[in-house]
C-alpha cells in the first residue's frame, strides 16, 4: 500500500480491536471507522453499510485503508484472505482432528461449512443404539 498503517496507541478490546473511552463510555475504532468514512463520502452509512479494511490489521485507524462494503462482502474478504476464526481451528469441539479423511466439505447456498465425520458416526451411532 502506498501509505503506511497508523496504529492506534490506546485500548485494545479483546478481540484486537482499537477502542477509546469518552466519559466512561467505550467508543469502539469500527464506529470511529463508519464515522471517519461518513464524512469522507458526505453521507451517513446505512445499517448495512461497513467501515472495511484493506490493510487487515485492527489496529490500523489510518482512514485511506477504509472501503465501504457489507457484512457479506467482507465476510468473503476475511475468508479469502484467510483470517475467518474457523480457518484456523484444526480440531471440532470434540477433539477430532480436521484431517482430510475426517472432514465432509458442505457447501449450501447461503455458507460454506465443514463437519466432522467422526463425530457425525458418534450420533449415528447413539441414534441407532448401536
Amino acid at each position: 500500500m502506498e501509505n503506511e498503517c497508523i496504529l492506534w496507541d490506546g485500548s485494545i478490546e479483546h478481540g484486537g480491536y482499537a477502542v477509546r473511552y469518552d466519559h466512561r463510555v467505550s467508543r469502539s475504532a469500527i464506529r470511529i471507522s463508519r464515522e471517519i468514512l461518513s464524512e469522507r463520502l458526505g453521507r451517513a452509512l446505512t445499517a448495512k453499510e461497513h467501515a472495511c479494511h484493506v490493510c487487515d490489521v485492527p489496529v490500523c485507524v489510518n482512514p485511506d485503508h477504509l472501503f465501504l462494503g457489507n457484512a457479506k462482502a467482507n465476510q468473503r474478504d476475511k475468508t479469502a484472505k484467510g483470517r475467518h476464526h474457523n480457518q484456523q481451528k484444526t480440531h471440532c469441539k470434540n477433539g477430532h482432528e480436521f484431517s482430510v479423511e475426517n472432514v465432509r466439505l458442505y457447501a449450501g447456498a447461503a455458507r460454506k461449512f465443514r463437519v466432522c465425520r467422526a463425530c457425525e458416526r458418534e450420533r449415528s451411532r447413539v441414534k441407532h443404539g448401536l
